[in-house]
């Protein structure tokens, strides 16, 4: 297997990032909530989202990116102590227009709505705590099951936050299958609820991992 090597990932990056991030998350149970007319149109408003966050994250936090020949195949999103959450108008500034277009203003809103209260938890942890927070980790589907994300974790993620002074790690999932590799990879649950939106259900889980 050839070797991986991380890098911070520029805006040049950003379609190869948004197709990997796409394809690992378009099923994720936060996209499946707020539902439009078509499924043509679902695609375009999951994906709009999720390029809004990309390049939020490009532009004021880091994105890593793992390759192996020349291709990217995890990305990763890392928010530091000084995170500032975006605000409506940031989003849009990023291309939040899409999103309304394709979702309409009840799935929009709803969504972002959704994605605060999910966050709430963690903010509160990290007004006692400062911490960095892991955003997403997206491994390319056809790398999955190769270790690629474990050792994204521990062989750049960690020693980013490490190298920056950090002491504390947290992110989020809503998939209880993830849970297990967070667990596997030294992360523990500090909160864990259940939301109702759009009338469904989305568990929420927020991890932490203390930096030594």
């Amino acid at each position: 297997m050839s070797n991986i090597s991380y890098r911070v990932a520029t805006k040049k990056d950003f379609d190869e990032c948004l197709e990997v991030v796409y394809s690992a998350f378009k099923e994720y149970s936060v996209y499946q909530i707020w539902k439009t007319s078509s499924e043509k149109k679902q695609q375009k408003f999951n994906k709009a989202i999720m390029s809004v966050q990309l390049y939020d994250a490009m532009t004021n936090d880091t994105v890593m990116v793992a390759e192996r020949d020349n291709k990217i195949i995890c990305v990763s999103m890392i928010q530091d102590e000084k995170h500032k959450e975006p605000s409506v108008p940031r989003y849009f500034l990023y291309g939040a227009l899409s999103i309304l277009i394709n979702g309409g203003f009840k799935n929009t809103f709803g969504f972002l709505d959704m994605m605060d209260h999910c966050n709430a938890p963690r903010l509160e942890y990290a007004k006692t705590n400062p911490c960095f927070n892991l955003e997403c980790i997206a491994v390319m589907k056809e790398c999955i099951g190769q270790n690629i994300g474990s050792r994204m974790i521990n062989e750049c993620v960690i020693p980013f936050v490490k190298k920056r002074g950090g002491q504390h790690l947290t992110l989020i999932t809503n998939s209880e299958k993830n849970t297990f590799f967070y667990k596997k990879n030294g992360f523990e649950i500090y909160h864990h609820d259940t939301l109702t939106y759009n009338n469904k259900n989305l568990k929420n889980w927020i991890f932490k991992l203390d930096i030594n």
